[in-house]
This record gives C-alpha cells, structure tokens and sequence, in this order.
C-alpha cells in the first residue's frame, strides 16, 4: 500500500529551495529544509495532515487513517476506519468522526480508544487541553478526552460551518447563518453569538482576540471577551482562514493571491506581498518566518517588512497546506502531492546534514601530497607576512 524511499538532493535535484540573502534568520531553520524522506500513497487525501512532536498521520479517502514517523517516514500503523472527517492531535490522542461516531486513537498504535455516537459531523473534532469538542449538526457536544464521557451538550442556532477553536475556558465557532457564538467551555453556556455580514472561515482565538476571515471580502477583529467588532480590512477576495498572530500584528492570506500583515491594534496595513500563485490556506508562523502554502511551493516571507526570504519549489502539485512540527521531529515540515498528477507521495522535509569536507589536493601552482603538509613546518602562507 505504500512504498518508502530514501531521497536526497543534489545540484540536479528536482526539488529547490531557493534562499535569498538573509540578514538575520533568527529561530527559523525554514530555508536550511530539504527532502529527508519520501514515502507513496495509494490513496488520495481526506483533509489535510496533522503531526505531533512524533508522527504525521494522513487520513486518506479509502477509509483508513495513517501515522508515519517524522524521524524517516516509515509506516508506524493504519486503521482502517469509514472516515467522514480529518484527524486532530492532542495529549496523545488522534480525534476523528465517521458518519455516526466520534473517535479517539491512541496516537501510538492507532488502537480506538472509545467512540460516541454523533450522527453527521460537520467538521474536523477540536481538541485542546482535554477537551474535546465536536458539532452533529447544530448539536455540540463536549468530550472528555482521556475517555470521551460527555461532559455536557448544547442545540445551537445554527450549525457550525468550521472546527471550534478552543482558547481558555472558552470555545469559538463561525455558524452557517454568518454568526459567531462563543461558548464556556466548562458547561456550554452561550457567552455570546453576534452575527457578521457574511458568513466566516476558521476563527483564530489568542487571549482577547479573535479574528475570522469572511466572503464578504474582510477579516474582522474581535473582542473574545463579548464578540464585540474593533475593525475590519476589506481585500479584493475572499480571506484564506486562519490567520496568525505575533503580538503586535496579524498576518493572513486572500485570494487575491496577496499576504498581508496588519497592526494588531488598529487594523492599519503594514506591508503587503503579492504571490504568483494562490495560497492554500493562511499562512503559519514558523518562529521568525511566516510560511505560505500555495499550489506548487512553500514561500518564506519575513514578517518585519514582507520581503521575501526563501521558498521551496515542490515535485508537484500540493494535495493540502503543509504541517509544520517542533524543531526537534525529525522532519519539520510534511507535504503531499499528486493534486494534479494522481501519484500521491509524502514527503519530510527535515534540515540536511552539512556535506562533509573535501580535502584538498593542490593548491595553485603545486600539487599536495597526502602525507605532507602543504607548507614547510615554519613557512609563512602564502600573502602573509611574519611577525617579527
């Protein structure tokens, strides 16, 4: 079902990574990637990947989900399960949904855990600090995720339209009638639902605020505390969700093929890059580099101004936005392909090992030997001057 296979790469290799002059890269070992290991797939993607420090686990089409090591991608276990939704990772757990059940696995062995009934999911279960939260429809349910008790269940106006996302004690949701509710994570309590123009993307929730990119055009800043607007930015299309914050601005992506980076505060544009070609999704702050999926590459961009810093061309077409994981995984990031061409393969990119040195064999003018030193014991290099 799936073939492994070692790969390096060379001065002729396919895959590239292009990286222009950097004056500080910081944390981000983004441009030193290449491909460490490359493994087939004999079926086409779900959803999009999920790793943890460990494994990526890709949940494929032909019902099955699947954990490859980070470390060299060799096959560690598959279940097969009738999956109608992607996986999430928390705490050791893999969450999934099939038509009529939520479900964990051990992220270890792929063994199911305990399933709850949940007819018709509608998004991916979000997991968090041992919550679990799922939506059957408009009906949410709140799991323990050591052993899925339900914790409590809510009927909400209106059916989710993404995962919830779960900062605090709180849980966040766009709804299809272009709401957004939050909840009290401890018992289900609507905090407050205030309703947008347009209905919205994946909400990204840090501390007291939120931010949704929506079809109208505009992401919208809120206050997480009680929903209420601080401002919006208009773009010429759609908001690729989420966006991704550092403390002072907010990054994200539309499709009109531009990232933009915004004041935290106000809203007020700092810097625009414009892309060749469409972004997958929002981009993820990778320490001192924001990386951009798009159709056929990952593009760094430096977050202080916007001025690109490197990119990674890939073999083909990507299948979903890369995942990123912790520095010390083995790969650090994983992309599938095969959208256009049908050959699915995954691919680690991991930090390549420096080629050892070669010794030299002359320098200009006179060959070396092997046993001999260049130079006489005592003999000034050549260019030097001695010190009196």
């Amino acid at each position: 079902m799936l073939r492994y296979g070692r790969t390096t790469i060379c001065g002729a290799a396919i895959v590239l990574l292009t990286a222009l002059p950097l004056a500080a890269q910081g944390g981000s070992d983004f441009l030193s990637l290449g491909i460490g290991w490359s493994a087939r797939l004999a079926s086409p993607l779900l959803a999009a990947p999920a790793a943890d420090s460990l494994r990526v686990y890709l949940p494929l089409r032909a019902g099955r989900v699947l954990a490859l090591s980070l470390a060299d991608g060799q096959e560690l276990w598959s279940a097969l399960l009738p999956l109608t939704r992607g996986v999430s990772v928390d705490a050791g757990r893999v969450f999934t949904a099939t038509a009529d059940e939520v479900l964990a696995l051990d992220a270890t062995t792929g063994r199911v855990i305990w399933r709850v009934f949940a007819r018709d999911v509608v998004a991916i279960p979000s997991a968090r600090a041992g919550w679990v939260v799922a939506a059957a429809g408009p009906d949410v349910l709140a799991l323990r995720a050591s052993d899925g008790r339900v914790v409590w269940r809510r009927t909400l106006p209106a059916a989710p339209r993404a995962p919830f996302s779960i900062d605090g004690d709180r849980a966040y949701a766009p709804l299809v009638d272009g709401s957004i509710v939050a909840l009290d994570i401890r018992d289900g309590t609507i905090a407050w639902r205030v309703t947008l123009p347009a209905a919205c993307g994946p909400i990204t929730a840090v501390a007291d605020r939120l931010f949704a990119g929506c079809v109208d055009n505009f992401l919208y800043s809120l206050d997480a505390r009680d929903g209420d607007r601080r401002w919006r930015w208009r773009t010429n299309a759609d908001v690729m969700s989420p966006a991704v914050q550092d403390g002072s601005r907010v990054y994200f992506a539309s499709l009109d093929n531009i990232v933009r980076a915004l004041d935290l505060g106000s809203g007020v544009q700092r810097w625009r890059h414009p892309m060749e070609t469409r972004p997958l999704r929002g981009p993820v702050l990778d320490q001192d580099l924001l990386v951009v999926s798009a159709s056929n590459e990952l593009r760094a961009v430096r977050p202080r101004d916007g001025t690109l810093a490197g990119r990674f061309t890939a073999p083909a077409e990507l299948a979903a936005p890369a995942v990123f994981a912790p520095a010390d995984s083995g790969a650090r990031a994983v992309i599938v392909t095969g959208a256009t061409t049908g050959d699915w393969r995954v691919y680690g990119l991991m930090r390549l090992p420096e080629p050892a040195p070669v010794p030299l064999t002359e320098i200009p003018g006179r060959p070396l030997s092997p046993d001999a030193p260049p130079f006489p014991p005592g003999s000034p290099l050549p260019g030097a001057s001695r010190l009196p």
